[in-house]
């Protein structure tokens, strides 16, 4: 039973941590924002999926001209 809970904390660990550099790769945070600690994971996920579903590839200064 410990190990099961283990294993789940250890994914949860896994999970904020990838959606955490995310958020900051995409310098949506700063790294030393602390909101990034305080911050519910399911807030950050928002978060990126609202970023990722307004955001093209094709818009701003790296966009294809015609």
């Amino acid at each position: 039973m410990n190990s099961t809970i283990e294993t789940i904390e250890v994914k949860d660990a896994r999970r904020r941590e990838h959606v955490v550099n995310t958020l900051v790769y995409l310098h949506i945070y700063n790294e030393t924002d602390q909101r990034l600690f305080d911050l519910p994971i399911t807030k950050l996920e928002r978060q990126l999926k609202r970023f990722l579903a307004t955001s093209h590839p094709h818009t701003g200064l790296g966009s294809l001209r015609l």
